[in-house]
This record gives C-alpha cells, sequence and structure tokens, in this order.
C-alpha cells in the first residue's frame, strides 16, 4: 500500500463531523444533475448569528449562506457515510470539501471569502422565487435587529411579533396549497424565527394555540406587562 504524504487527504472524515459544507456558485451544478436536492441542504439568512468556523466565534453572517444539512442533534454532515470517515458523494462533493487542506487552511480561508450559492439561483418557479424575496423583506434580520434594539428602549414589541407570525404564516401557506413540501421550508426560508431569537437575547415561551409570551432571556420575564401573542 502507498504511503500518503503529509500533504494528501487520508479521508478520515474529521472535517466532515466538525461541520457540513457551505455552498459557493460552481455547487449549483450538483442540483442540476441530480447529486444534490433542495431538501439535502438549509439556508442561514443574511444576519443571522452563527459560530463562525474560520474565525471560531460567534457572528452575523453579512450574507445568507446555504449549508448541505447535518444529522440531526449533531454538526455530522449528513453526507459522511456510517463507517464515519466515507463520504457519500465524494467524487461530486461540494467546492468546499475539495478546497479544505487539514494540513493547509489558506485554501480554504480564500474560498470562504469568496461568493456564496445563493437561493434565487436554485429557484426555478418565479411564483416561489417571489414569495422567498417577499418573506426575506418582511423577516429580515435587519428588521428583527431593530425591533429589539426599540424594544430595549422601551419601545413596543409589535414589530418583533409582526415578523414572528409572517414566518409561521407563510410557512403554513405553502404547505396548505401544496406548495411547497416540509423538507425543502429550510431551504427556502431558513431556520423558523422563533429559533433564531436566542441570538438577540429573548425567546418564547408557549405554544400557538394558547399564545407565546415574548422572554428575556437576562430576566426570565415578560419584556411588557401586557405580552404581545403569536
Amino acid at each position: 500500500m502507498r504511503e500518503l504524504s503529509p500533504s494528501e487527504c487520508r479521508q478520515c472524515g474529521t472535517c466532515c463531523q466538525k461541520s457540513s459544507p457551505t455552498l459557493h456558485p460552481t455547487d449549483a451544478d450538483l442540483f442540476f444533475t441530480g447529486v444534490l436536492s433542495l431538501a439535502d441542504v438549509y439556508t442561514l439568512r443574511k444576519g443571522e448569528f452563527v459560530f463562525d468556523n474560520i474565525s471560531g466565534s460567534v457572528a452575523r453572517l453579512e450574507e445568507e449562506h446555504i449549508k448541505i444539512g447535518e444529522r440531526p442533534g449533531t454538526r455530522i454532515c449528513r453526507y459522511l457515510g456510517a463507517d464515519g470517515s466515507t463520504c457519500r458523494i465524494y467524487d461530486s462533493r461540494p467546492a468546499q470539501c475539495r478546497t479544505l487542506e487539514c494540513w493547509n487552511p489558506d485554501p480554504l480561508v480564500a474560498l470562504y471569502d469568496s461568493s456564496k450559492l445563493e437561493r434565487q439561483a436554485l429557484i426555478r418557479d418565479k411564483s416561489i422565487k417571489e414569495l422567498v424575496l417577499h418573506h426575506e423583506e418582511r423577516t429580515s434580520f435587519a428588521r428583527l435587529a431593530e425591533g429589539i434594539q426599540a424594544l430595549a428602549s422601551g419601545g413596543p414589541e409589535e414589530p418583533i411579533l409582526d415578523i414572528l407570525n409572517f414566518d409561521l404564516y407563510i410557512r403554513d401557506f405553502v404547505m396548505e396549497r401544496s406548495l411547497l413540501e416540509p423538507d425543502v421550508l429550510p431551504f427556502h426560508f431558513g431556520r423558523p424565527m422563533i429559533q433564531c431569537l436566542s441570538g438577540f437575547g429573548y425567546r418564547l415561551e408557549g405554544d400557538r394555540g394558547r399564545g407565546y409570551v415574548l422572554v428575556s432571556e437576562t430576566g426570565n420575564r415578560p419584556s411588557r406587562p401586557d405580552p404581545g401573542r403569536v
């Protein structure tokens, strides 16, 4: 057996266990050729709080990222084989996986700083494209941040609740009308906004039947005496 040099991939699976790849424009062909489907990926939206593997810190995204999904409850790429080292799409793996050299991070850092694949490049249906754009406008993280900042200064919570309500509404709307299947919602609309509140220091308690209470993570109390409901 040929001995591998220190600068060759050993296919040990370590990188695949730490995170799934973010996709770049050249990866669009993986969808058009059937290697990937929209149900295999999810979107991290512009302005969302994420852990940045390059800097090793939490930061807000300056642009949207489309990522291959992970195994539930882990950071392990969904395409890592059961043996823990074999990639199930290795010959057609995304650009980030092809670029990564664990012994030399420079090529990956350069790729990471380049443009990312965007949802609009993959959505073929014009009406769905418009829905995604409308959702992005109504529920942008910039709007959420403005609402949170105003709330912290004693402002109303209604702008925040409007964002959360619309995010829930649009997901129900496309499923009730059979426009999209549930497994592609994370790609089209990203994570539910309710799940993203913690990055801004808040959470919701309750359920959709009784309504939700907006709670500060620091005080464990409703942000206002008469909390709004979603």
